[in-house]
């Protein structure tokens, strides 16, 4: 038989082969038609048809075409199905939207935009909006601020088991025109519903089981706590401590506990800066020690201590003679317990003419930051009344600074002391029932920006810069 393409006659297969012209003709129609197929090829996909619908069509398949993401995209697995769950019950309680389906890798950020009439402010209204990703992708929701715009409380929202939702109601809701989300995890599909309504819906989460979290694991064994020294040596050490740092009186004193493991003192205290260190005895390893500090006669808290540890201590200046009451709580069981008071002067660096009072709150402002020795005299000195102020000051580069702000008259619900160099910044806030705090900075060029905030009401500030020298000798020590 020969090998070349065979012929067929009346129906029947020969072996003879086809004339040059006959084969010639069959290639020029096959090609024809590889041509036309190309051409209605490219008029549907011109046309918008998926290419998935037309091998579907071709193979006769019964299956969907895959849908090209849109606007009106949907997700259609299983997240898709939990955004459907979350609409159904929510679309009764006001009114529903979503946005479509996006995708985020690592680092990136979206913001998410909801329609206008969500954000505009009034009474009476409420968003609510939660986003959703795969159970093990980590994310996070953010407001971000122009630098220049008031400053707002808007703290980011870290997702859980995959899920993260917001709510915020009249005024409130103009946040949401910044909302972002920032994506945490390598990568990720994510479904948004938002809801306008009068009241909070249901959280999302008491709506799909598969987002909840459950009960935390326990923390495992660390096995018990080391033993103490004898309390005799821990008081000889701290008072060996005391003396290195030169403190010009130390003092002794028995502290005596109900059954409850509670304690009360009245404490004498001189002008100068003063640590209060209570320790119990070795026999309980497993107390927790606080502490308080408050004035007489009026008897207002001045200092708390309430970590958890088995000693704890107070820092506290005053510049006059002053009545105080230490009370303490936790030593249950402690077959004793002492104070040991440590005293010293309110360092001569903190100028005369400022009055005992200013001196002895800046001091204790300066003893709360790490150990150092600042030069007799500041290199500027501020008063300022409540709200925000900015100033510059002239620093060397190079050289390292300490900024202390305290209150000299008024209550602060916030005293924070904020510095600037180039595109670096610290910041502190004054703790709770205290009226001054410091930071410390290295300048970086010719000047550096203060900024002091002050909320409250009759407030009256200081604050003061110095060079930093050396080590204190009065600060706290170990």
């Amino acid at each position: 038989m020969h090998l070349g393409v065979q012929a067929q006659r009346n129906g029947v297969w020969t072996g003879e082969p086809r004339p040059l012209a006959l084969r010639s003709l069959a290639c020029l129609r096959s090609l024809i038609r590889l041509i036309a197929f190309m051409a209605v090829s490219l008029v549907c996909f011109a046309a918008g048809f998926p290419s998935s619908t037309i091998v579907a069509e071709a193979k006769a398949e019964d299956t969907q075409p895959r849908l090209i993401p849109g606007k009106r995209a949907e997700s259609l697995g299983p997240l898709g199905a939990e955004a459907a769950l979350i609409k159904n019950h929510w679309e009764s309680k006001g009114e529903l939207t979503y946005l479509p389906p996006f995708l985020l890798q690592r680092g990136e950020k979206k913001a998410l935009r909801l329609p206008s009439k969500f954000l505009e402010e009034g009474p009476g209204q409420c968003v609510s909006v939660v986003l959703i990703s795969s159970s093990n992708n980590s994310f996070q929701l953010h407001f971000p601020q122009h630098p220049q715009a008031p400053l707002r409380r808007a703290w980011p929202r870290t997702s859980s088991v995959g899920l993260a939702e917001i709510t915020r109601c009249d005024a409130r809701r103009s946040l949401l025109r910044d909302l972002h989300v920032t994506m945490l995890s390598p990568r990720g599909v994510f479904q948004v519903v938002a809801l306008l309504s009068p009241q909070p819906p249901t959280k999302a989460r008491a709506l799909l089981e598969t987002r909840r979290r459950g009960a935390s694991a326990p923390s495992p064994p660390l096995g018990p706590a080391p033993s103490l020294p004898p309390l005799i040596e821990r008081i000889h050490r701290q008072e060996k401590k005391f003396l290195e740092r030169q403190a010009h009186h130390v003092q002794l004193q028995e502290l005596t506990t109900n059954e409850e493991g509670e304690s009360e003192a009245i404490v004498e205290l001189e002008a100068g800066c003063h640590e209060f260190i209570i320790l119990a005895d070795e026999t309980n390893i497993a107390l927790d020690l606080d502490a308080a500090l408050y004035l007489l006669p009026s008897r207002r808290r001045v200092l708390l201590n309430d970590s958890r540890g088995r000693s704890t201590r107070l820092n506290y200046c005053v510049g006059s003679p002053t009545r105080t009451i230490l009370r303490t709580r936790g030593a249950q069981n402690a077959r004793r317990l002492v104070l040991l008071l440590g005293t010293w002067n309110i360092p001569a660096q903190l100028p005369l003419n400022w009055g005992t009072e200013a001196r002895a709150r800046l001091a204790h402002a300066l003893g709360a930051t790490p150990a150092m020795q600042v030069t007799p005299i500041p290199i500027d000195a501020t008063l300022g009344v409540r709200g925000r102020t900015i100033y510059s000051i002239p620093t060397d580069p190079g050289r390292c600074y300490v900024a202390a702000v305290i209150l000299l008259q008024g209550e602060a619900s916030n005293l924070a002391l904020k510095t600037r160099r180039g595109l670096e910044q610290k910041e502190a806030t004054a703790p709770p029932k205290q009226l001054g705090t410091s930071v410390q900075f290295c300048g970086q060029q010719s000047y550096s920006e203060i900024e002091v905030t002050a909320q409250g009401s009759g407030l009256q500030w200081l604050a003061a810069i110095w060079p930093i020298e050396r080590p204190s000798l009065w600060a706290q020590g170990d």
